[in-house]
């Protein structure tokens, strides 16, 4: 890069700082004014404020700058927003003007004039393909239709010599990211709100622990239509970037379409600008594909996945039961306390992105992160992570509970605010006594006056109860702190419980542990499934 291009990277920078301080000016007119802004020769506030008079005046912005913003900016404003943009400079990040990018020619769809980009540029050189869906429940299975026609449409793209558009934030395009890191293949990585390395280094860190693995930095190059400052609301900002990823692609690929969602009016739109859409064809259309109907009857090309066999491990285990098994029907007595297991979206904790995505994309056993994954897991582990997940504090625990098997029955609900059941059949039954020696102790249920009397040691334990509106003292809640190790506890001192014969005789065969069989455990999370 040439040292002119280089301070003039760097003056563009500059004026998205100086811009971020303007909390009356939104998104689309800080950029309009990025854009238009000319060439300066140095960082005087006489010269920056003739600048933004003549685009004022010339571009017909009367309104945009109140009048006491007049002497707007001054030096020291000045001074912190070199300091910024030299910042964002280190760390590569530059901008680009829409037309770099080709969008000159579709003026009818709106986009910004500017983009913040960091990564390879090489992606730009090839034809560029979008894989897309509509967005996807929480719970996700390996054997889910629309991971399978998802990887055919990234082949497909990538036989075609395509690189790859798409985002991160959600499991459609994170699986496409997966792909694309999987196969090599150079991705433009449209982003829904600042560019990640225009964070505060604290927030920076943190995106890069999450997705580091997930972009190789030779492969990807990252946009975004946002520039610092004030942001449109997150929806909005979610509709701006889909219609920008469609837009910078060449080839639109539709797996899963949903029926009157953003996704199926944006490929709409493409189709009318005579774009290459191709849209999965299955044998029947549902819910999940009520969109691609309507695309195909508008004119997008079908396609129809292979009847290739898939290969996957999810093959049925042979149970051999240990001698001396017995499947038990209750926990007999009160005398233990129980952790239930439930399922867990996305990534196990602890676990990187790119290989949670993996697991889904050869099918791996337990890949689904159901409840029975989960005590799979733990059994595994010889390990129940604590989470400070809901805890007041932040502590991370052990959550148990004191109830009877029987009485539990009644509190299996689903949990709207929550998405995700109260219980679910799957649980560790551990004695009381033994739990109570490695520090388990009941939760205290009360008001905002008792959590500001426990001392500090003691908050852990702590349950908001305001009845009738708040009131989960029917759980019998116990909590340990942090992580239970169990072979701190014997063997015969621990039960193992699940909702049906089958798994409970798969558990007994792989594990030395004695099961019980929580009859009527199945019918009861039936009730008031949503």
């Amino acid at each position: 890069m040439s040292q002119s291009s280089s301070s003039h990277g760097l003056k563009k920078l500059f004026i998205a700082a100086l811009l971020s301080q303007r909390a009356d000016l939104d998104d689309p007119q800080r950029g309009s004014i990025i854009a238009a802004f000319p060439e300066f020769n140095t960082y005087d506030p006489i010269e920056i404020r003739s600048a933004l008079e003549n685009i004022r005046q010339n571009k017909g912005w009367e309104r945009i700058f109140h009048p006491r913003a007049l002497n707007w900016p001054s030096s020291r404003q000045i001074e912190k927003a070199l300091t910024q943009a030299r910042e964002w400079f280190d760390r590569a990040v530059f901008v680009m003007a829409a037309e770099e990018l080709g969008l000159s020619s579709k003026a009818e769809i709106t986009f910004s004039p500017v983009f913040f980009a960091w990564g390879s540029r090489q992606i730009l050189n090839l034809p560029r393909a979008a894989v897309l869906n509509s967005r996807k429940p929480r719970f996700v299975s390996p054997q889910d239709r629309w991971i399978k026609v998802t990887k055919w449409l990234v082949q497909l793209a990538l036989d075609q010599g395509c690189g790859l558009v798409t985002s991160w934030g959600n499991y459609p395009y994170e699986l496409v990211c997966s792909l694309a890191k999987i196969a090599g293949c150079p991705t433009l990585i449209i982003c829904d709100s600042l560019l990640p390395f225009m964070l505060s280094q604290e927030k920076m860190n943190s995106f890069l622990a999450r997705y580091d693995r997930m972009f190789p930095p030779g492969q990807t190059l990252f946009l975004s239509p946002f520039s610092p400052g004030r942001l449109p609301p997150r929806k909005l900002r979610g509709i701006q970037r889909d219609a920008c990823l469609v837009i910078l692609s060449s080839s639109i690929l539709a797996a899963e379409i949903r029926s009157g969602g953003n996704m199926e009016r944006l490929i709409r739109e493409a189709l009318k600008q005579e774009a290459d859409a191709k849209v999965f064809r299955p044998d029947e259309f549902d819910r999940a594909t009520a969109g691609n109907k309507t695309l195909l009857s508008l004119g997008a090309q079908a396609c129809r996945l292979p009847l290739a066999p898939i290969q996957t491990d999810l093959k049925e285990e042979k149970i051999v039961a240990r001698d001396g098994v017995t499947i038990q029907t209750d926990l007999k007595d009160n005398t233990y306390l129980i952790h239930f297991t439930r399922s867990c979206p996305g990534p196990w904790p602890g676990q990187p992105l790119d290989e949670y995505y993996r697991s889904l994309l050869e099918m791996k056993k337990e890949a689904a992160h159901t409840a029975f994954d989960t005590l799979n897991r733990i059994l595994k582990e010889q390990r129940i992570r604590g989470s400070g997940h809901l805890i007041r504090g932040r502590m991370p625990v052990v959550s148990l509970t004191a109830q009877s098997l029987k009485d539990l029955k009644s509190l299996i609900r689903w949990r709207r605010g929550l998405v995700r059941w109260a219980f679910e059949p799957y649980g560790i039954a551990m004695a009381r006594a033994l739990l109570v020696e490695l520090g388990a102790r009941p939760v205290i249920y009360g008001g905002e006056e008792d959590w500001q009397r426990l001392p500090h040691d003691r908050k852990y334990r702590f349950q908001l109860h305001q009845p009738p509106d708040t009131d989960w003292s029917l759980e019998k809640e116990w909590r340990l702190p942090q992580d239970l190790n169990l072979k701190d506890i014997p063997e015969e001192h621990i039960r193992i419980i699940l909702p049906s014969t089958h798994e409970a005789m798969l558990i007994a065969s792989a594990f030395s542990y004695q099961v019980v069989l929580a009859e009527g455990f199945k019918e009861a999370s039936k009730k008031g499934r949503p």
